[in-house]
């Protein structure tokens, strides 16, 4: 799948290191005209009733009428017109459904969630300016911290869908082993990154419409329980139904007891078991962009590092490839565990660190990798001191990758015949020849 990348370029990759690849293949970016016959923003002629609708409307104006126009007669009837104007006048059809009368049942409980959000801040996006997984403490409750990833897409096609995918939802739930209550609860996005959420949504009312992808950051965007959960019934010694409400017209107070772990595990152990468990990869412990080069100083190693448009380990779009194949294999692991320290950054990270004043090594570190940075991924192998010794960007290894091996001209990344996947055996050259660069430079 296809996806417009910032400054207007294109990635032209399905599931590439740069693309989400989310399911949705049958969606494409190239614009087309009606019915994707032919593409009206080229330099082709135009049969002379569209050329002249063109210099009508213009080229974003004759867009807007192309994706409405579904069967490309060059009229919008009042069917095709339908989705425009229930959205303006707000007249779609609700969805009719019944009510049904639930009989109260004595063993249910009743948890009372705030939901909590704050909008997307429009300043952070770079180009539009205007699954469940657990860790179980063992006691009579569990203490489940979790990571979700999930997907919310916003209408269906003619309806101009929108997709929004947070990087993750992570909390925690605390419940009696048996399921039956819940003494806590939350589950939030996490927002210690500048970028926290992808969004993509269509131009046209088709399937076939133009798609404009984009990151950002929101604030805030959580659930948390406003207490343990209650009795939906309160039954007395004998079964019989009591007030929930004292004669003063207060609820009854519910007094709980007070847990005593018999194992625990601290957040920070926790969340990195979930990380593990969801992405292989971090198998190689990743340290944040300046602490890396202060342990390569002090360990006298080199800097593996990945520098990228989105999260490495969250739904980003950036790095999927990487992550979810190369990264992941035993051999690579092994030599990042060896040889180097391993560190990932996003490029609006180190953009925010490079234009900080008031520490000049951190923004000379900073500088030398925007310097070799290309979109949307670039791999680099670094001396501590922040010299770029070797680099590969992620389009350029999808292309030597997916060569046969005798058109590979540069034998810098030559494939090896120890390995089966071209993908690994490229990586592991690279790493290779920056361990071969990197080396000679390092203090005996």
């Amino acid at each position: 799948m296809g996806r417009k990348a910032p400054g207007g370029r294109h990635l032209e990759r399905d599931g590439g290191a740069q693309g989400c690849g989310k399911g949705r293949q049958e969606r494409t970016v190239a614009r087309t005209g009606w019915n994707g016959a032919y593409n009206w923003g080229s330099a082709q002629c135009l049969p002379p009733q569209q050329e002249s609708a063109l210099k009508a409307l213009g080229t974003e104006g004759l867009f807007l009428f192309s994706s409405l126009d579904t069967d490309g007669d060059m009229y919008i009837s009042p069917e095709e017109f339908k989705p425009i104007a229930e959205k303006l006048t707000g007249s779609t059809p609700a969805a009719s459904y019944e009510e049904e009368e639930l009989i109260p049942d004595p063993t249910e409980e009743t948890l009372t969630i705030e939901a909590r959000f704050q909008p997307l801040l429009p300043e952070t996006m770079t180009k539009s300016k205007d699954g469940f997984l657990g860790v179980s403490r063992d006691t009579g409750a569990e203490s489940v911290p979790h990571r979700i990833h999930a997907e919310f897409q916003l209408s269906e096609p003619p309806d101009f869908p929108f997709w929004f995918s947070p990087g993750q939802f992570t909390g925690h739930i605390i419940l009696s082993k048996d399921a039956t209550h819940v003494r806590d609860f939350r589950l939030f996005v996490p927002n210690h990154r500048s970028l926290n959420v992808d969004m993509e949504w269509l131009y046209g009312a088709s399937e076939g419409s133009s798609m404009e992808v984009d990151i950002g950051y929101v604030p805030q965007m959580e659930l948390e329980a406003m207490g343990p959960s209650v009795p939906s019934v309160i039954l007395d010694e004998d079964g019989n139904v009591i007030d929930s409400r004292q004669p003063s017209g207060e609820p009854l107070q519910f007094v709980f007891e007070e847990i005593r772990w018999q194992q625990e595990l601290s957040w920070e152990e926790a969340a990195r078991h979930l990380e593990v468990a969801m992405y292989p990869f971090k198998k190689v412990t990743y340290l944040p962009f300046t602490e890396a080069f202060d342990r390569a100083k002090a360990e006298n190693k080199l800097v593996h590092s990945i520098l990228l448009w989105g999260a490495l380990d969250d739904q980003s779009c950036s790095g999927r490839t990487l992550r979810e194949t190369v990264l992941e294999s035993s051999p690579i692991l092994a030599l990042l565990n060896e040889s180097f320290i391993s560190t990932w950054s996003l490029v609006k990270e180190l953009e925010d660190l490079q234009s900080n004043q008031e520490n000049p090594s951190h923004r000379q570190l900073a500088g030398l990798h925007l310097e070799k940075y290309s979109f949307p991924v670039e791999m680099m192998i670094c001396l501590p001191n922040g010299t770029v010794v070797h680099h590969i960007n992620a389009n350029y290894f999808l292309d030597i990758t997916s060569m046969k091996p005798e058109d590979v001209e540069n034998n810098v990344f030559s494939f090896s015949s120890t390995f089966e996947d071209p993908s690994t055996a490229t990586y592991m050259q690279f790493l290779k020849e920056g361990l071969r660069r990197g080396l000679p430079h390092l203090h005996p």
